[in-house]
Formats: structure tokens, sequence, C-alpha cells
């Protein structure tokens, strides 16, 4: 999802028209439009003005580049959102997994048991090569 499909998802939750996103931001409705479009991306400064008038994080419309813990956890959100990621607390300590009820958490529940697999089975140079060819080698040979 690129930056304008955040905006107006989250513009179209909190039942906003484009023109009432604008006045809130001060910017003209034809830039909301623009930024939806993808025809135009906010700089970071209107970036944090639409966020701030939509009453959410600058991180939540920004593609995640995952360098950052703030980053990090918008990722986490945006699939615990499309794909089922849970998060759970036992003895004090956070794992997550994916809801296998969930049509696309049951893929990417296999696809980490692929890689738990790989990961333990495979020397480092092959495990290398698994992730380098990975989807192409996505399961490991069981011995």
């Amino acid at each position: 999802m690129n930056v304008g499909e955040k905006i107006r998802k989250y513009r179209t939750e909190q039942g906003l028209l484009q023109k009432d996103l604008a006045k809130k931001c001060r910017m003209s409705e034809s830039a909301i439009r623009n930024y939806e479009l993808g025809n135009r991306t906010p700089k970071p400064h209107h970036l944090e003005v639409i966020a701030d008038a939509l009453d959410i994080s600058p991180y939540a419309l920004l593609d995640p580049d995952l360098d950052s813990e703030i980053s990090l956890m918008h990722a986490f959100f945006y699939l615990e959102e499309s794909y089922g990621l849970q998060v759970v607390k036992e003895d004090g300590i956070a794992y997550m997994n994916f809801d296998i009820y969930k049509k696309s958490g049951k893929g990417m529940q296999d696809r980490l048991i692929d890689w738990a697999d790989a990961r333990k089975t495979l020397s480092d140079e092959e495990y290398e090569k698994w992730k380098d060819s990975y989807p192409k080698q996505n399961t490991v040979n069981k011995k």
C-alpha cells in the first residue's frame, strides 16, 4: 500500500471527504486528491500535517524502512491487518505467529515453518543460498 492509498484509507475510515481533509490540513483539495492518486508524493512536512489532521503517526503513512523500531512496529501493524499476524505474551516473553484461520495467515504460517526448517537444517552457506533464491527454493528437503 503506497502513501496515497494509506491517506485514503485513514481518511475514509474517519468519514472524511477529500475536501474535509484538505481543510483540516490547510491544503487544496486537488493536493489531497493527487496524493491519494499517487500523482504526487507529499513532502515530509506535508506528510506530518496530514498525519496530524488524521490524528495518526506519520509513520503510519510511510513505507516502512525497517531501520527504526517505530517503523518496524508499523510494519508489524500492517502485517497484523493484512496477514493475520498476532502478538502473544506468555511468561513475560512476547512472540508472533499468524492466525491460521485467516486465509493469508495460513500461508504465512507455512512459510514461517519453511524458514524455521531451513535455518535449523541447513549450513550457513546453504541457508544464505536458500534465502537468496526464496521463494524458488521455499522448502527444505527433509532428511
